[in-house]
């Protein structure tokens, strides 16, 4: 018996709904006899503009590093792909966050913290006056809060750790 499976696309707005038979692997332009027929109807095209609309945000949050080289972009780099800021279980890293035009945050504190960790380390607790002076604004401004406040402990621990490699890199 053979066994013709039917695919149906739900139209998009901009799509015209598609229909294909497929018969032993090929495709077949008429059905099988419907005493021979299994069909199985498959959705496609439910949740695109979700989907769309994610890729679309991660393409506006991912960085290319392209824009603005700075002294310190290795220190940059340990710190933006291991510190993030928590915001209600979301993890947006410091290399996603812009702090001025063509600068990304991560490379604003690299820029910060990196002559002094070249010269003579750099101690937690400077790290974390640091981190306390810089405010972070959410929800366009409603509220402020320290950079602190919003990396959790392990981000800071992964941040102190950074900063430990890049200077036993540069020795």
């Amino acid at each position: 018996m053979a066994s013709v499976l039917q695919i149906s696309r739900v139209a998009c707005a901009r799509q015209q709904p598609q229909c294909f038979s497929i018969h032993k692997g090929r495709l077949a332009p008429r059905a099988a006899p419907r005493s021979q027929r299994r069909s199985l109807q498959i959705c496609h095209g439910i949740g695109d503009d979700a989907t769309q609309g994610w890729l679309d945000l991660s393409k506006l949050m991912s960085s290319s590093r392209k824009e603005t080289k700075t002294a310190y972009d290795s220190l940059a780099n340990l710190i933006g792909k291991d510190v993030h800021v928590d915001v209600n279980g979301w993890h947006l890293y410091l290399k996603d966050i812009t702090a001025t035009k063509g600068l990304k945050l991560d490379q604003v504190l690299a820029a910060a913290i990196g002559p002094e960790v070249t010269d003579s380390g750099y101690p937690d607790s400077d790290l974390e006056e640091l981190l306390k002076k810089i405010p972070l604004e959410l929800g366009k401004g409603k509220t402020t809060v320290s950079l602190f406040d919003a990396i959790p402990k392990t981000g800071i621990r992964n941040f102190s750790n950074a900063i430990k490699d890049y200077a036993r890199d540069q020795k």
